[in-house]
């Protein structure tokens, strides 16, 4: 299978984070997009100052990728992941498969959260994406715009149910343009933030410990360091949440490996 692009953005503020955590991390049937912009967000904190025009840049990067990926020979989607993100297996297999279901995807955070989305470049996602950046402004970043979109976009194909397109509101006609999209969410567990655990406060506390089942352990194929202030904080939560996950991992290959060797000698 050819490999999937994988596109990403950061600024000087995230750059740790991708080159210690996202990038060496990510699997070899992906093929990197990554664009660096200028520091326009003070912080690179949520809602600091230059927060709209940062975020645009990620709904830029998005609308080109989706002219650039519906235009190659390759698979007819892509995957948009944000940087404080590091993965644990190849999930791409995975992916192919909740593709040919969905036109979007994206991580369960009880909404659509757009830090890990896949994407099919067609019609659908350039009038969803669009519409984002129209509405940046209004929703205070791509996220809640995202998830207005699709609230909006359901409400519009349920009217066409009740009434004739002549009495619809523009806004809902507008969205009537395009077939019903087919949305979905990854699995929890599988694909993580430190919510998913049901034990751990909406923002995670640094002093907080994080323990995990060796069942959650043995599913996860990637975490997002949201939830979180503070990029000091998204480092620390990589590197605890992926210190537990690789310590559980090379268990459970030299286990396997003993029980293989065992299993030889009988």
């Amino acid at each position: 299978m050819p490999r999937i692009k994988m596109y990403t953005c950061f600024t000087d503020s995230h750059k740790e984070m991708f080159e210690r955590y996202f990038q060496p991390s990510v699997p070899d049937s992906f093929e990197l997009f990554p664009t660096q912009f200028e520091q326009e967000c003070t912080t690179g904190e949520y809602h600091s100052d230059g927060w709209i025009q940062a975020v645009s840049r990620k709904v830029e990067v998005i609308l080109g990728a989706i002219e650039s990926v519906r235009n190659d020979d390759g698979p007819d989607y892509f995957v948009f992941s944000d940087c404080d993100i590091q993965f644990f297996s190849d999930l791409s297999g995975h992916i192919h498969e909740l593709m040919q279901t969905y036109d979007f995807i994206a991580m369960d955070d009880n909404f659509y959260c757009t830090g890990f989305m896949g994407i099919h470049a067609n019609d659908h996602a350039k009038f969803m994406w669009e519409w984002i950046g129209e509405h940046l402004a209004e929703y205070g970043c791509d996220q809640p715009a995202g998830n207005g979109f699709l609230k909006l976009h359901r409400k519009a194909h349920r009217a066409k149910k009740y009434l004739p397109r002549f009495m619809l509101p523009a806004k809902y006609r507008q969205h009537l343009m395009i077939p019903q999209m087919r949305v979905g969410m990854f699995p929890r567990i599988e694909y993580f933030n430190h919510m998913h655990l049901g034990t751990e406060p909406s923002e995670w506390d640094p002093n907080s410990p994080i323990t995990f089942t060796d069942e959650q352990l043995g599913k996860m194929r990637m975490m997002h360091a949201n939830f979180t202030m503070g990029i000091q904080n998204k480092i620390k939560l990589l590197e605890i949440v992926g210190e537990q996950k690789r310590r559980f991992d090379s268990h459970n290959a030299s286990t396997g490996s003993t029980e293989r060797a065992e299993l030889r000698r009988a």
